[in-house]
């Protein structure tokens, strides 16, 4: 075992070992997405979205992959301090959101979330896969697919006619994009995973512009 954990209980170290390279891994993501798009830091990244210089999609997941890398390497930043003042395997561990909303709905608790080093991956009835990226109530992104079909729903700052820029729009697979039938006023992030989740799981969303 590194030199480093000389001294610590082996359990408590396995778990500060596991932190380290975490942060990592979200670092070099970070620093490697930021690279593919030829941008200086996550600020510069949406500034393009918004002046066209940098498609919407995927340039807003990348954007909300960025910052949320930058959350969750934060997190861990704080709870590997944590642990170097409080070494102990007994020690009371802090809790730390893991982007997992409280309550799933029924359609995906068949298989576990998956949880991605950018986003949350979940899966469902009759092929239903999604990726959804949540930063804040205003700022999130869920991408699903059943079969060949795929929808997106999110809050992008680009203009669509007839839509308030950043407003929430959906993607239809016919390539239209419209206003969602569907409140999605809140105030936490939570709320957005399972308002959204469980119309998609409903199938409450509009499969064409017809």
């Amino acid at each position: 075992m590194d030199p480093f954990f000389t001294g610590i209980e082996p359990a408590v170290a396995t778990r500060m070992a596991g932190l380290s390279r975490q942060m990592f891994e979200l670092r070099e993501r970070h620093k490697e997405l930021l690279e593919q798009l030829d941008c200086e830091d996550a600020g510069a990244v949406l500034a393009a979205i918004r002046a066209g210089r940098l498609p919407e999609h995927p340039g807003y997941e990348a954007w909300l992959a960025l910052e949320l890398m930058r959350e969750r390497q934060q997190a861990a930043r704080e709870l590997l301090d944590w642990h170097c003042r409080h070494i102990r395997d007994d020690a009371e561990w802090p809790a730390i959101a893991d982007g997992v909303p409280d309550d799933l709905p029924a359609a995906f608790l068949a298989h576990p979330p998956e949880r991605h080093l950018d986003g949350l991956g979940l899966r469902g009835e009759d092929g239903l896969e999604v990726l959804a990226r949540v930063l804040t109530p205003r700022d999130w992104s869920f991408e699903w697919r059943r079969g060949e079909r795929s929808w997106r729903l999110d809050t992008a700052p680009v203009s669509h006619a007839g839509l308030a820029v950043g407003s929430p729009h959906l993607h239809l697979p016919d390539g239209a994009v419209i206003a969602p039938d569907l409140d999605i006023q809140a105030d936490v992030r939570k709320h957005v995973f399972e308002i959204v989740l469980q119309a998609i799981a409903d199938g409450r969303l509009p499969s064409s512009s017809e």
